[in-house]
């Protein structure tokens, strides 16, 4: 097992094959503040799956989102129905990492649609815009309420989404690149105004573009391919370099980074687009972008928990999910 080899882990995870995962693994998992069906059960589940993952010397990353298909408040009254709901839910976990919310600028609205903007989605997180004395955001609320420290990162953005943010001479000009250095911007700024509003670190997601079948831009080396779309904007693995850049950029350049989600799930579904030897490629890619600063790659998904990612799915094993899953495993070796 390398040294590093404990930074690589999944989303979902799968209790079926527990005994097979090395200590410590990452391991990111979900849980809404208002979910469909008995909200206790719910809440009970997931704590006792962060419960169990912690006793076994893993680190957790966990996702609080408000309600299925809505994963972050978009008015004052879905906030303060979020926020209630945190206050209740937080209790019930300690000694983790947590971010709130999920790609906010992946929701299709129009362009000038408050409820997903770089500045709304800072209000949520830690409050921007705010008098620095009102504690009502999710990162102040959750710390107050939570049964012991956890690490809070900022809620990761989605590359090649097509919501923007404001023009920036120092970011890659993708829409991406700009809506997440505002956002991360304006977290950055509450931070300052408040040490209460201050964050361990940023969640982030990137994605392999191999093709359809597992073939382009280099296949398995793709993530040194440096891959561009038309407008000369990076457009796979190489998105990791474009947030570097956007974090330096707002000042945030030494914070501790997680990759929260990861596949080749961008031109087709991974089982065929994954090729062999890609995911220690993409992994010692992270560690050359990031440095010591990065906390952990998460592969999406282990387990196919919900129905929707059977293709994504490392235990699966679907196709070219069981070379990815050997891939997954060999880095332990």
């Amino acid at each position: 097992m390398s040294d590093a080899a404990p930074l690589l882990g999944v989303h979902f995870w799968n209790p079926a094959r527990s005994p097979g995962y090395p200590v410590p693994t990452l391991f990111v998992e979900h849980v809404y503040t208002h979910p469909t069906g008995d909200r206790q059960r719910h809440w009970l589940e997931m704590a006792g799956r962060c419960r169990v993952l912690r006793d076994a010397g893993h680190r957790v990353l966990l996702k609080v989102k408000f309600r299925v298909g809505v994963d972050q408040p978009r008015t004052e009254a879905e906030l303060d129905a979020y926020l209630h709901g945190l206050e209740a839910l937080a209790p019930r976990f300690g000694d983790i990492d947590v971010t709130f919310g999920n790609e906010p600028n992946w929701r299709r609205s129009k362009a000038e649609d408050p409820s997903v903007s770089p500045a709304w989605m800072a209000r949520v997180f830690n409050g921007a815009g705010t008098e620095p004395g009102n504690p009502w955001n999710a990162l102040q609320v959750w710390r107050t309420h939570a049964a012991s420290p956890c690490r809070v990162f900022v809620t990761p953005t989605g590359p090649f989404a097509p919501r923007g943010g404001r023009p920036s001479a120092e970011v890659e000009q993708s829409p991406w690149a700009r809506y997440s250095a505002e956002f991360w911007e304006r977290c950055r700024d509450a931070a300052r105004d408040s040490w209460s509003r201050r964050f361990q670190g940023v969640a982030l997601h990137a994605y392999a573009r191999t093709g359809a079948n597992g073939e382009s831009h280099g296949g398995r080396h793709e993530p040194w391919r440096d891959p561009r779309d038309g407008l000369g904007r990076r457009w796979g693995s190489n998105v990791m370099q474009t947030w570097d850049e956007a974090l330096r950029a707002v000042g945030l350049g030494r914070k501790p980074v997680v990759i929260a989600e990861y596949n080749a799930r961008t031109d087709g579904p991974s089982a065929a687009a994954y090729p062999a030897g890609l995911l220690p490629n993409a992994f010692a890619y992270a560690c050359a972008v990031f440095g010591r600063r990065l906390q952990g790659l998460a592969w999406f998904v282990d387990a196919n928990g919900d129905g929707h990612w059977r293709d994504e799915a490392l235990a699966d094993g679907v196709g070219r999910m069981a070379e990815a899953d050997a891939d997954f495993r060999r880095v332990w070796a």
